[in-house]
């Protein structure tokens, strides 16, 4: 579950109580393009924790970085938007990338080659500045094709679209789904 500073103002006491037991808790999913500084992010997270803990210590809180804002140069770099040690209980990362597109790589083997996570700058940077923070967890992963090379994954064409089959499908108990 995720909120934003803003809403603290706003009663979540109910909100946070009525978390479930496995529920994890964010303050500001993917923060660094919304925030002038680490620094100011840190401070809104900060009073975030203490009031959700405060009401429900026992529900993990963490961070949930934007892969993109840790490559070379972004707001991320540098690791200023991540907790200090010990902080958070957890570090999160959404991750989405498309296939390296025809309009930059033209061999076929480059063409929407969708390359391994760990050769990625800004999961390494992302690694490197939460390394000895907390348990790391990767949220969001994304990978897609870019087909046309215009910087964006092509829509998927739905199973029941016209022109295709339709799959039928069994469940248990709603039969003909």
């Amino acid at each position: 579950m995720s909120f934003k500073p803003a809403q603290q103002g706003a009663d979540l006491s109910s909100y946070i109580g009525s978390l479930c037991p496995q529920d994890r808790l964010v303050c500001h999913h993917e923060p660094e393009a919304d925030y002038t500084s680490g620094a100011a992010f840190l401070t809104a997270w900060r009073a975030a924790r203490a009031m959700s803990k405060a009401l429900r210590p026992d529900i993990p809180f963490g961070m949930i970085a934007g892969a993109f804002q840790y490559r070379p140069g972004n707001a991320g770099a540098g690791g200023t938007f991540i907790p200090d040690p010990g902080e958070a209980d957890f570090l999160g990362l959404d991750t989405y990338r498309i296939g390296l597109g025809a309009a930059s790589q033209t061999t076929p083997q480059a063409v929407n080659r969708i390359d391994p996570i760990d050769t990625l700058p800004e999961f390494v940077e992302w690694l490197r500045c939460t390394d000895d923070r907390g348990p790391r967890i990767v949220t969001e992963y994304n990978r897609g094709l870019d087909k046309d090379g215009d910087g964006n994954p092509l829509p998927r064409q739905h199973p029941s679209a016209p022109g295709r089959p339709r799959a039928r499908r069994g469940h248990p108990r709603k039969p003909g789904l």
